[in-house]
């Protein structure tokens, strides 16, 4: 009896470990798709003073988040994801508008990626 026990305490706690790891990859990656929402409409609006200081604060939460995205994902996307940030600012500081659009939208696609790459489903297991 204490083997079943145990065994569905140990169920439950990887149920919920995985729960919480789904929970914080969502969470972490909608914070930094609402940031990059952000320079979107100050790009849209061509307002570089806002852009600039708005990919700042991107770089920073990137900065932030970045090490510990690292525990749980692919290293090639985290490192894609900075080349791309590396490539908009780049377009940011040249006020070069086209491009910075589509260096943000990249940002975002391989962002708003992360959760649904790193969800466990059942053909991960089978």
């Amino acid at each position: 009896m204490r083997t079943v026990f145990f065994s569905f305490l140990l169920l439950l706690a990887i149920l919920g470990s995985l729960f919480a790891y789904s929970s914080y990859l969502t969470h972490q990656s909608d914070a930094l798709i609402s940031e990059i929402d952000g320079l979107l409409s100050a790009t849209r609006a061509e307002d570089f003073g806002a852009v600039k200081s708005k990919m700042e604060g991107f770089t920073k939460s990137w900065e932030k988040a970045a090490p510990r995205l690292a525990l749980f994902t692919d290293h090639s996307t985290l490192d894609d994801i900075m080349l791309e940030a590396a490539e908009a600012k780049g377009y940011a500081s040249s006020h070069e508008s086209p491009e910075l659009l589509a260096s943000l939208e990249t940002l975002r696609s391989l962002i708003s990626h992360i959760p649904k790459r790193e969800a466990l489903s059942l053909y991960d297991i089978f």
